[in-house]
């Protein structure tokens, strides 16, 4: 959800843009932030034992699809093979 005094972001790769992501949505609700996410590309959610916010991002641009987490309480964790990435999105 884009607010009036925000720049224009353009979401193109969530793994290489987690950083900006990150700091473009400080202080959005969860549902906020994937409502403006789903504005470029899909966000498929991913069962799990405890429902804990685990998602899938794939861009509109290219086939390029990111796995993060998204709790109010967690923030933002963009996964890649082998590492975490921790940023406080909300």
């Amino acid at each position: 959800m884009r607010r009036s005094k925000e720049k224009a972001f353009l979401l193109v790769d969530l793994y290489s843009q987690r950083e900006a992501v990150a700091q473009h949505v400080r202080g959005w609700r969860v549902s906020s932030v994937l409502e403006w996410m789903g504005q470029f590309g899909t966000i498929e959610t991913v069962p799990t034992y405890d429902n804990d916010g685990l998602y899938v991002f794939r861009s509109k641009w290219g086939m390029l699809r990111t796995s993060f987490y998204l709790t109010e309480k967690r923030g933002l964790v963009v996964m890649s093979p082998g590492k975490f990435h921790s940023y406080q999105a909300c």
